[in-house]
């Protein structure tokens, strides 16, 4: 089950710089379209499953290779909604760049809590 979270882990973080990059030329071109919101919601989803999965190896008693994974794993959780409510409010280019600046956080702080898991 170890492996399972580390794999999935990495996948995560791959499948959010696809979506950094799709965000950042929707934003660039003033576009949000609505695969964009939905995929992002799908890696919100994912990113939340990954936790779910890292507390069950908790409860199991396995523990990370640093502390501060259980800071990073948790506080990504925070920003994909956060970049979605940055984004609401009608200004389709605001979305856009919310949905960008929350996926590139996520990028971000997957990497470093897969970094610190092992």
């Amino acid at each position: 089950m170890v492996t399972v979270h580390m794999r999935l882990g990495a996948a995560l973080v791959a499948v959010t710089v696809v979506g950094t990059i799709w965000a950042l030329s929707g934003a660039l071109r003033g576009d949000a379209s609505p695969a964009l919101r939905a995929f992002a919601r799908l890696c919100a989803l994912a990113l939340f499953a990954q936790v779910l999965l890292g507390l069950l190896l908790l409860a199991t008693g396995h523990r990370p290779n640093d502390g501060l994974h259980y800071v990073y794993g948790g506080v990504v959780l925070l920003c994909i909604p956060a970049g979605i409510a940055y984004g609401g409010g009608g200004d389709v280019r605001r979305e856009a760049w919310g949905l960008c600046l929350g996926l590139f956080a996520a990028v971000l702080l997957a990497a470093r809590a897969v970094t610190t898991g092992g």
